[in-house]
């Protein structure tokens, strides 16, 4: 099993664990929040992030559910839950034992599952080639800020690459982050 890396912030000794939901916000969720006694902080838009572990999927018993940025969870749409990644946002999610890469919208918080990195909805995972074997060893990099709102499926399929190369960035995104 391999680990996720993400940033995992302890509360202060003898602070009180609650669970409590992430805080919505205008751009996303953006506050610290706890879940299963474990604090999580999502990154700032324009953080530089990269990290290598286990996807999962995501499906019917979720599908119409409101993610964590208010959208209706689509599991024929590209997008996927991250635990720390800023919301709304762009990850290019390559499948490491075939190459095959996309972008997908990260709208959600996610994977609690002990060792998962991401959870990629069903037709992600379908197009990444793990849909079958229900997890994936990927690597996940943060591209950049997503709209808050609408549907950009129809850009982000084009981003598919089953050749070995890196997905391109979306339409209209630039090619280096401005912090």
């Amino acid at each position: 099993v391999v680990a996720a890396a993400t940033t995992v912030v302890p509360p202060p000794v003898g602070a009180t664990r609650v669970a409590t939901p992430p805080v919505r916000s205008k751009n996303g969720t953006e506050k610290p929040y706890a879940i299963g006694g474990k604090r999580y902080v999502p990154a700032e838009h324009g953080s530089k992030y990269t990290a290598v572990g286990l996807a999962s999927w995501y499906g019917p018993g979720f599908n119409g559910r409101k993610t964590a940025v208010g959208e209706r969870f689509d599991m024929t749409g590209l997008s996927a839950a991250h635990k720390t990644m800023p919301l709304p946002s762009y990850a290019r999610v390559t499948n490491l034992s075939n190459g095959t890469s996309i972008v997908v919208r990260v709208n959600d918080r996610g994977p609690y599952v002990h060792g998962r990195l991401i959870d990629l909805s069903s037709r992600a995972a379908d197009l990444l080639q793990f849909k079958g074997s229900g997890v994936g060893r990927v690597k996940v990099e943060y591209v950049g800020r997503a709209p808050e709102s609408g549907s950009d499926n129809k850009m982000l399929m084009a981003t598919l690459r089953t050749d070995g190369s890196p997905a391109p960035l979306p339409g209209g995104m630039a090619n280096t982050m401005v912090a």
